[in-house]
């Protein structure tokens, strides 16, 4: 059970960094490429800065510590599961 939650969450974080990265880059890309009104154009550059921190916040994460740490998390409840499977075996075994 614990497993399936820790794979939602990394299912759900890793969509949430593509879509940060994949808006940011249309972001950029509309203001380079297309003729945008100067009032769209200000609001556009106000969204674009708020995506820009939340896109070094997901490389951080994902090229960082954290996304180690989460693998690390990830592999000792692993061992953990593992491990009281096979005590609950043993312990069957033994009676």
């Amino acid at each position: 059970m614990i497993n399936e939650i820790l794979d939602r969450k990394i299912n759900i974080i890793s969509f949430l960094a593509f879509f940060v990265v994949l808006f940011s880059f249309s972001l950029f890309y509309a203001l380079l490429f297309k003729d945008v009104k100067n009032e769209s154009r200000d609001v556009i550059l106000f969204v674009l800065g708020a995506v820009s921190t939340n896109l070094t916040q997901v490389v951080s994460y994902f090229f960082g510590s954290s996304h180690g740490a989460d693998e690390k998390t990830k592999i000792i409840k692993d061992n953990i599961t593992i491990m009281n499977e096979r005590e609950k075996e043993n312990g069957k075994n033994n009676q």
